[in-house]
């Protein structure tokens, strides 16, 4: 039992050293699509594409403000997306719109290349639409899907998350707000890409006034897998071990 403990704590410390000592991303870059859609899904107005950046505010036909900032995080493969948006139309019954945004950023690095790794996906509703009495006017749905390609353009790695849902306000049957894959052979560098929509439902007949706000975040994170497997709750214990501390344990599990 002492000896597969050690092993796991030696994978995860593994684990940890290669992260720490290999940049999370190379030079890389972003790219962010902005489209409308109707209530079907159908596209309204063209679509917005921003290059190099990962802050932008910009309008659509039904949207007076659109703003969308990108954190491509270091350390560890990691794609952080933040949404608001404002209606610029009443939105009620079956005239409602949506957003769709795409974001993806590249240079991300593998510190086991050719190792698997676990991608984990979410979603996250951070505003709900109220009357001035508490109740509930309409539905703020975003849903968000990962998937991990060679490059931007490049050629897709394993296939896509099972798209994450958060809704508010929150429905008798909570949605899945965290998905995950396991995608073998991740090359020493690859591309994230998160699809997100973001959508403002009136419901029970109600109407969403012009000038409402959304709120929404969108998630992506790769873990690479260490050469031996190692617990989570491993791995994350270390992240947060001090080095002297490590050294105790080991030592204590080695005599052991």
């Amino acid at each position: 039992m002492a000896l597969r403990k050690l092993r796991w704590l030696s994978a995860g410390l593994l684990t940890v050293i290669a992260l720490i000592a290999a940049p999370a991303r190379s030079e890389a870059g972003t790219e962010i699509l902005i489209q409308e859609l109707n209530s079907s899904g159908t596209a309204v107005g063209p679509q917005q594409i921003f290059n190099g950046l990962t802050s932008v505010s910009t309008a659509t036909p039904d949207f007076s403000v659109v703003q969308v900032t990108v954190n491509p995080s270091s350390l560890i493969g990691s794609l952080t997306t933040s949404v608001t948006a404002q209606t610029a139309t009443n939105f009620s019954g079956d005239n409602y719109y949506q957003l769709q945004i795409i974001v993806m950023s590249d240079g991300f690095t593998n510190p086991f290349p050719g190792g698997a790794g676990n991608v984990t996906n979410s979603a996250g509703a951070s505003t709900a639409f109220q009357d001035s009495s508490g109740n509930s006017l309409g539905n703020n749905i975003v849903t968000n899907q990962t998937q991990l390609f060679t490059s931007i353009g490049g050629t897709a790695l394993g296939p896509a998350t099972p798209i994450a849902t958060d809704i508010l306000p929150v429905p008798t049957s909570p949605p899945t707000r965290i998905t995950n894959n396991i995608i073998p052979g991740i090359p020493g560098t690859y591309a994230i890409e998160s699809t997100i929509t973001i959508m403002a439902q009136p419901t029970n007949g109600e109407t969403i006034a012009a000038g409402s706000t959304l709120g929404d975040t969108a998630g992506s994170t790769v873990l690479p897998a260490a050469v031996v497997p190692a617990p989570a709750s491993v791995l994350l214990g270390l992240a947060a071990l001090p080095v002297f501390g490590l050294r105790r344990i080991l030592r204590r599990k080695t005599v052991a």
